[in-house]
């Protein structure tokens, strides 16, 4: 049998069950099947605990309390009942996924309307002991009417509150067990992979082997081969040290030199290039890469879809405290539509939206550094008959 404890904090339980009674006037104790308390006794009245001392009527009070329990189970709501000695109580049924849990019992109090939806038969009456004792008989006649009505009402409303408070606590349990079962099924699964062969990759191992690639095509003869390798080992080395950095704008471009190496390459030489750098400039800093990946980008766009020569004119110039770059691409064609994707970024529709991903991550490079006190723009040489045209600046720093 599932025990109350296992479904619900006992603490928070206790503290509800003494501000329900403390509120409305009513004792409230937590019992189960058999009629026994499960928490500390709130609020009960004198004559109730002054029964509760007479091992004879304890047990006719705990008696009372099962029956009542078990009514309101059967019925799977609130049963509100007279008791041996003659009070009017309720059970609250605890019931979970068919099985009885628990019962909370309310009440010891008396009412002076007719007792309409009052069970009175489950226990048997017996005011012998109030005849008897005299004391016992001052106590009783001392607990408060309460009308019919307002009875029933506390009932319902313990019962709803009672009703939600059990349903969270099996979600939250259930959430509990659900998270435990992920976590140990993601602890087989990291045992599973840390148990498959792997090789740790590191820098040194991926210069090493551009290195003897470079070499072995040294030793053929292949050099074209050979630059490409020291370029990309150069490209490489430099992007590992400085990620994420701002860099001396001479390394950027001497970077951006071993790029476009190897992007002539590729092009069997179709593409060249020409710098227009001020000498005052080089000192400042700009984020790594980001020349080279707005370069990258106009690459992608130009020497992949078209078999004509294609020229890069790079111009970097100070102006009013703020460093600027030209970069024009005299042979990539790019239409309007793309030109608005490149300054604006791409829909949230946008099923290409990867392509753009370049450029992207330049504007957030840049905003990272600079805040929103940076300009990039894209636009067309429309004076040729294709062209584009990039454009950035940004606060000039040493």
């Amino acid at each position: 049998m599932m025990k109350l404890k296992e479904i619900m904090d006992m603490e928070f339980l206790q503290k509800l069950q003494d501000y329900f009674a403390e509120s409305t006037g009513l004792a409230a104790i937590a019992v189960d099947y058999q009629g026994n308390p499960l928490l500390r006794y709130s609020s009960f009245s004198p004559f109730c605990s002054c029964m509760r001392e007479h091992p004879d009527f304890y047990k006719r009070c705990v008696r009372s309390d099962a029956y009542a329990s078990l009514e309101a189970v059967r019925n799977g709501t609130v049963c509100i009942h007279r008791c041996h000695a003659g009070l009017i109580d309720f059970a609250i049924p605890i019931i979970v996924n068919g099985e009885y849990v628990a019962s909370m019992m309310c009440g010891q109090i008396k009412t002076g309307d007719a007792l309409d939806g009052v069970e009175t038969g489950l226990v048997s009456q017996g005011y012998d002991y109030l005849e008897s004792a005299p004391e016992i008989r001052r106590l009783y006649d001392d607990r408060p009417v309460v009308p019919l009505p307002k009875i029933k009402a506390a009932a319902n409303f313990f019962h709803l509150t009672m009703k939600y408070i059990v349903d969270q606590s099996l979600l939250n349990k259930k959430n509990i067990e659900l998270l435990k079962k992920q976590k140990e099924k993601n602890a087989k699964k990291a045992i599973v992979r840390d148990a498959l062969p792997c090789l740790q990759v590191t820098p040194y191992f991926y210069f090493n082997a551009l290195n003897a690639a470079s070499a072995q095509a040294y030793v053929e003869g292949a050099e074209k081969t050979q630059e490409i390798l020291c370029a990309m080992a150069d490209i490489s080395r430099f992007s590992m040290k400085y990620s994420r950095r701002a860099v001396p704008i001479d390394l950027e471009m001497r970077n951006l030199e071993k790029l476009l190496l190897i992007n002539k390459i590729r092009s069997g030489e179709k593409l060249s290039t020409d710098f227009e750098i001020q000498g005052n400039i080089l000192d400042n800093s700009i984020p790594s890469m980001v020349l080279s990946d707005l370069v990258e980008n106009l690459l992608a766009y130009g020497l992949e879809k078209k078999n004509a020569s294609d020229h890069i004119r790079i111009c970097g110039y100070i102006k009013e405290q703020r460093l600027c770059f030209d970069i024009f691409d005299d042979g990539t064609e790019i239409s309007e539509d793309i030109i608005d994707l490149l300054n604006n970024g791409p829909s949230d529709e946008d099923e290409d939206e990867a392509k753009w991903s370049g450029i992207r991550d330049v504007k957030k490079r840049l905003s990272l550094s600079f805040d929103d006190d940076f300009e990039l723009t894209f636009s067309r040489v429309r004076e040729r008959l294709g062209g584009v045209r990039v454009s950035l600046s940004f606060p000039a720093r040493p």
